[in-house]
C-alpha cells in the first residue's frame, strides 16, 4: 500500500488515508528526516531524485476507525476550499502547487 508521510517529530503518529477505504492505517514510532544519498537514489521517480525522506522507526501499526474522517466529507470536491482562498507559507510560490 503506498503511504506518504510528511511528519517529523520526536514521537509521531502518522495516518495513511485512501479514498474509498473505510479504515486508516496508523503508524506510531520515531521519525527522522534524512538526505542520505544511498536512500535518495532508491526513490528516483521520472528522473527526479527526492531532496529528503522521512525514516520511521515503527513501534506500532494498526488500522483505525475513520468515522470522523467519513463525516468530514473530505473527498467531496464540492466542499473543498477554492485554490488561492487560504494563505500560503510562501506567497511568491502560491501558484506553483
Amino acid at each position: 500500500m503506498p503511504f506518504c508521510c510528511a511528519a517529523a517529530a520526536l514521537n509521531p503518529a502518522a495516518e495513511g488515508i485512501l479514498p474509498g477505504v473505510a479504515e486508516m492505517l496508523r503508524i506510531n514510532g520515531i521519525a527522522t528526516i534524512t538526505a542520505e544519498e544511498s536512500l535518495m537514489s532508491r526513490f528516483v521517480h521520472d528522473g527526479k531524485r527526492p531532496r529528503s525522506a522521512v525514516l520511521v522507526e515503527t513501534r506500532e501499526v494498526y488500522f483505525h476507525c475513520s468515522k470522523a474522517l467519513r463525516r468530514s466529507d473530505l473527498w467531496n470536491s464540492a466542499k473543498h476550499a477554492p485554490k488561492g482562498s487560504f494563505p500560503h507559507a510562501r506567497p511568491d510560490r502560491a501558484s506553483s502547487c
